[in-house]
């Protein structure tokens, strides 16, 4: 199964790579794709 991240906070901040890094961690690097999605 794949899951799908869609980042929403204006910058990456230190506990966001560090939640990120344990999404990864638990599903595994191939079963996430991190987005950030511009309204520009």
């Amino acid at each position: 199964m794949k899951f799908i991240i869609e980042h929403m906070e204006p910058e990456l901040y230190p506990w966001c790579l560090l939640e990120y890094r344990h999404i990864s961690q638990i599903v595994g690097k191939g079963q996430v794709v991190f987005t950030k999605v511009t309204g520009k």
